[in-house]
């Protein structure tokens, strides 16, 4: 039986309505997404985490419609400089959670290849059908941050299609500025991120693949 780590990247594009007017080709892809929080699931569940705050919103090359109607031309993601990343986070079903800041971005990016570079096993992420956008949004961060990498690495990343059927929804995101504190809001991304990766992994430790 092939053993999977199981990876989620949580970024700070627009969501799927927004994005798609923004960049109407292809995948929709956001080519300057940011990466703000990845987790590493084992088989026997235990995850490591790893967070770089999202410091700003970005200006996109096109604008978009939002809920209330106004034209929009920024990414809506960001955290407060004070918010508190948590060393140990408990999720929902009660587990507790190991969760490192990394506060340098550059560093952040090295952590991830290395984690990925040094990884025995495959590495299995949950793809939007046929696109890869987790090893997407890898590659175009180490390149535009300048972080070398062996190319060969991803080979070991996996795009698992799990149909909808089989998937229950995680932890709840809400957009940043919508009636909760921005605490809350960076909270709530971790534990979907870290909860994306622990059904990813259940999944497969079930041989549903």
């Amino acid at each position: 039986m092939i053993k999977y780590i199981t990876l989620d990247c949580e970024g700070d594009a627009l969501n799927k309505e927004y994005n798609r007017q923004v960049f109407p080709d292809g995948n929709h892809f956001d080519p300057e997404s940011r990466i703000w929080s990845v987790t590493f699931c084992r088989p026997d569940m235990v995850t490591r985490t790893f967070v770089s705050k999202i410091p700003y919103t970005r200006q996109l090359p096109r604008y978009y419609r939002h809920k209330n109607g106004t034209m929009m031309n920024r990414t809506l993601a960001y955290h407060n400089p004070t918010n508190v990343v948590p060393k140990n986070l408990i999720i929902n079903d009660g587990s507790s959670h190991i969760v490192k800041e990394i506060t340098d971005y550059t560093e952040f990016l090295i952590k991830l290849r290395d984690m990925i570079e040094e990884c025995p096993w495959q590495i299995a992420f949950k793809g939007f059908g046929s696109h890869d956008y987790d090893v997407e949004l890898l590659k175009v961060n180490f390149d535009r941050f300048h972080v070398a990498y062996n190319k060969d690495m991803f080979n070991k990343l996996v795009n698992i299609n799990i149909p909808k059927s089989n998937w229950k929804a995680t932890h709840c995101q809400t957009q940043a500025g919508h009636n909760i504190p921005n605490q809350q809001y960076m909270i709530n991304g971790i534990i979907h991120n870290i909860e994306d990766t622990i059904e990813l992994q259940e999944y497969l430790n079930n041989g549903d693949k």
